[in-house]
């Protein structure tokens, strides 16, 4: 049956390789087969793994095995299957993987980089049975490049274009020079392709990264569940940074179960720790409290901020959550992200001159030894760089790479005293989580959770999301919200292309 793995979750894609309905090269096969159609339209993968038919049969042989023990004691059961085996995962392409394929950031200037090492998020993936299918498209340098350009583009991978959006009958609109985002979905970003890969079906989910949305975002806007976890919970070392203090990887899923348990492998926990995080009783809605968030005012809103008409859909969702017997406190604190920004500022040039040390330190694995560096190679390549890389340039001249000024530590300081005002806040008001249609800014900033929530669509079809945010170390609970949630209304229709 044609397609018959596209959108199917992680327990059904198990129950088929352990009925013997699927193998793992063939669910892979189908994966492979569907990016080659729609990728050259979607550009959400940059890279498809050269080894990942041979990785494939090699599960296929782990499978037939337990499949011959399963029968011979006739006791098959959905959990004898490790935590994601077989499943095909997106890694987004700032997370090192010590195999043929490139690890750039979508940067052309680090085209050439093949990394030393997995990063331990990456390594977790694999001992959880994941078959890394490739890398997925970025905004170049998650994001942190240069002002203006338009989220999902990147030297080495091209425009990602949004998989709900109508496909025009003339293509060329997307072609750089000619696309202009404000006349198209966004697809958001910086972890663009991950998310789009995930609601197109070119993968059962993906990971992504996050510094500031770039998790949150992509996932609200492509109709996904992505998570933001609690800063440390997942490794953020060899992955290409912005500001090591706020960078994390972090799952994207079209369902919370698929969420929570790419959460768990990302984390390096184990299935018993993933069953007491996270088990199967569905989370009583009645009596739980939530702060809901409230609009700006008109005369303070950006463009980035919700339009009049999600509003009025999150206020509909409101209502739905109330009938359900939650809690609602409305007008809750917002906190702040005030400093975030000159963490980013402070961090990126030692970071990424860190992060290549790290990746040529047995032997030159790129041309690239600094910022400094890639910034040459963009000057002598202007082809690879349309719209400029302006903020690495500043942060090459303006901030030294050892992470000690004045501003930096400001911005700690200013970090760590949000943080204990926030936990305070969740405390005294006991909230189970704060809910908004607006982007939760304090959320990255001061390493809490948030997980996304699909809403619904907008008039004109663009997929429209709740953020709900907790306490540090209620990731799994918080995604249990969210499923929670998610039962009131109807699930995301897939994208019609």
């Amino acid at each position: 049956m044609p397609n018959a793995y596209r959108y199917a979750s992680v327990r059904e894609i198990h129950e088929a390789y352990l009925t013997g309905q699927a193998t793992v090269t063939e669910v892979v096969d189908e994966f492979l087969s569907l990016i080659d159609r729609y990728n050259p339209y979607l550009h959400a993968v940059i890279e498809i793994n050269p080894d990942v038919r041979e990785i494939a049969a090699k599960l296929d042989k782990t499978l037939a095995a337990l499949r011959a023990d399963l029968h011979q004691k006739d006791t098959p059961t959905p959990r004898t299957l490790p935590l994601l085996f077989g499943i095909p995962v997106l890694l987004k392409d700032n997370i090192a993987t010590g195999d043929k394929l490139h690890t750039s950031a979508g940067a052309a200037a680090l085209g050439d980089l093949l990394a030393p090492n997995d990063a331990p998020c990456a390594k977790n993936l694999r001992k959880a049975g994941v078959v890394i299918l490739g890398k997925a498209n970025l905004s170049e340098f998650a994001n942190y490049y240069t002002e203006d350009n338009p989220n999902g583009w990147s030297a080495r991978g091209g425009q990602t274009i949004h998989p709900y959006e109508p496909v025009p009958k003339d293509l060329s609109v997307f072609e750089l020079g000619k696309y202009k985002q404000e006349e198209h979905f966004d697809p958001s970003g910086s972890s663009s392709g991950s998310a789009v890969a995930t609601a197109a079906g070119l993968c059962t989910a993906a990971v992504g990264t996050e510094t500031s949305g770039s998790i949150l975002s992509p996932s609200a806007c492509n109709g996904l569940i992505g998570c933001k976890p609690t800063a440390g919970l997942v490794s953020n070392e060899a992955v290409i940074p912005i500001s090591p203090t706020l960078d994390t990887p972090g799952p994207m899923a079209r369902t919370a179960d698929d969420c929570a348990v790419l959460l768990t492998a990302l984390a390096g926990l184990s299935e018993e720790a993933f069953s007491q995080q996270y088990p199967d009783e569905a989370l009583s809605l009645p009596g739980l409290k939530f702060g809901v968030i409230l609009p700006r005012n008109k005369e303070e809103r950006g463009k980035w901020d919700p339009t009049d008409e999600e509003y009025a859909i999150f206020d509909a969702f409101l209502e739905k959550m109330e009938k359900a017997g939650v809690i609602l406190m409305r007008g809750a604190d917002r906190g702040t992200s005030d400093g975030i920004m000159d963490l980013m500022k402070y961090e990126i040039k030692g970071s990424i001159n860190a992060f290549l040390a790290w990746a040529n330190r047995e032997g030159e694995r790129t041309k690239m030894h600094s910022l400094t560096d890639i910034l040459d190679y963009v000057h002598a390549h202007p082809e690879c760089s349309p719209y400029g890389h302006t903020l690495l340039e500043t942060r090459d001249k303006d901030t030294s790479d050892r992470m000690d000024e004045p501003g930096y530590l400001e911005a700690l300081h200013k970090r760590e005293g949000a943080q204990a005002k926030m936990a305070a806040y969740f405390d005294e008001n006991q909230l189970d989580a704060i809910i908004s249609v607006d982007f939760p800014g304090f959320a990255p900033f001061g390493g809490f959770p948030a997980v996304t929530l699909p809403l619904g669509f907008r008039a004109d079809g663009y997929p429209v999301a709740a953020f709900l945010y907790a306490r540090p170390g209620q990731d799994f609970r918080l995604i249990r919200i969210v499923k929670a949630l998610a039962a009131l209304q109807p699930p995301m229709p897939h994208p019609n292309i």
